[in-house]
């Protein structure tokens, strides 16, 4: 098990791509927000890809804190993905219904 946040970025043609690695508790959310910040601004336009393979826990908070970032980049023009979300992985799975549901 991987502790700690590592954020990881790579331009490539146009996409801009995030790998986040380890463990994003609470504590770590805002680490992820600026890191999501960065990667909206290390170019203009063009998909950013957040990429959760190497995430072994995560706060429901950062699900949030995903999903305002995916708005911010809707406002800009730009489409900001999550891939290898795993469900199994968010700390507190069942709160998902209440997301669910609203």
């Amino acid at each position: 098990m991987t502790h700690g946040l590592t954020l990881e970025y790579r331009l490539k043609a146009a996409v801009t791509t995030m790998t986040v690695e380890g463990t994003i508790d609470a504590p770590d959310c805002a680490t992820l927000r600026d890191g999501l910040d960065l990667a909206r601004s290390l170019r203009p336009s063009g998909p950013i890809v957040v990429d959760l393979t190497g995430v072994d826990r995560l706060a429901l908070a950062a699900l949030v804190i995903l999903d305002r970032a995916a708005a911010d980049a809707r406002r800009a023009g730009r489409v900001l993905s999550v891939r290898n979300l795993r469900q199994e992985n968010i700390t507190d799975p069942a709160s998902l219904a209440l997301l669910e549901s609203a």
